[in-house]
């Protein structure tokens, strides 16, 4: 199927922003859930919603399917790469990953293909900072909390 468009959306701001949040499971702010209500209201001809099971997303992901009519897909291979003991706390110099990086490539490649795959006209993926660096290619970059980037899927 030709000219499908796939919105990857960074959740809203969420409780804890600024710590390594890595698989915490928490909630967005009152800040996060107007940024994910903002969202809903520019994302047009939603087909299908699909985001990673952690709490802040899924709470992004809902106000979207919402205003689309549509149910959320939950995948928790779209999780944050894991800091294991050092998830919910403060970055600190030399904190690496309890998650090797190959593994979270690969699983968040694996959803991502799946996705890639369906055919529904508009899909919203929604998800953490990492995973969407690994979608878009862009590891480095950053994605502004409650914002979406497109990938056309020839």
């Amino acid at each position: 199927m030709a000219g499908r468009l796939i919105y990857v959306v960074r959740h809203g701001r969420s409780e804890g922003a600024g710590t390594l949040l890595g698989q915490c499971d928490v909630d967005l702010t009152p800040e996060g859930m107007a940024q994910a209500e903002a969202l809903a209201g520019r994302v047009r001809g939603v087909e299908r919603v699909v985001s990673s099971d952690l709490r802040r997303a899924a709470q992004t992901a809902e106000r979207i399917a919402l205003r689309a009519g549509v149910a959320v897909e939950l995948d928790a291979r779209l999780r944050e790469i894991s800091y294991g003991a050092w998830d919910g706390r403060p970055w600190q110099p030399g904190v690496e990953p309890a998650e090797s990086l190959e593994a979270f490539q690969a699983r968040v490649g694996e959803a991502w293909q799946e996705i890639c795959a369906g055919t529904a006209r508009v899909t919203v993926v929604v998800a953490h900072q990492g995973v969407n660096a690994v979608i878009l290619g862009d590891l480095g970059q950053s994605q502004e909390y409650g914002t979406a980037k497109r990938v056309e899927i020839p």
